[in-house]
């Protein structure tokens, strides 16, 4: 069984202010081995910008190998949310979160000591 935490802004988003939203994820994304979790990944989707990132619960003991040859910092479901959150002060832009198992977005009070 999957999971995986989703996210999408709450409005429309320009297709110019999308490639720079999507850019400075992937740049905010850099410098991790990401072993712990999918990072941000950001699409187009009817004018609104939406992604999901899946927790690696149990990598494969290669993997983690791998990763911790690297010699970077992991890349966990906390720092997805940062990134989402870095996003949000840049370009004043908000987001829906939710998971597989919820019954749609999460109540934004959920995160108001994230920041």
């Amino acid at each position: 069984m999957g999971f995986a935490v989703a996210y999408q802004t709450t409005e429309q988003v320009s297709p110019a202010l999308q490639r720079e939203m999507i850019g400075a994820a992937n740049n905010l994304s850099n410098g991790r081995t990401w072993l712990s979790c999918e990072p941000p990944y950001l699409m187009n989707e009817n004018g609104t910008l939406v992604g999901a990132s899946k927790p690696n619960f149990s990598p494969h003991p290669d993997d983690v190998a791998s990763a911790k040859s690297e010699g970077l910092p992991d890349g966990t479901l906390n720092d997805v949310l940062e990134v989402l959150c870095e996003l949000s002060r840049r370009f004043f832009v908000d987001w829906e979160i939710s998971h597989d198992h919820s019954d749609g977005p999460l109540p934004s009070a959920m995160f108001s000591g994230i920041d």
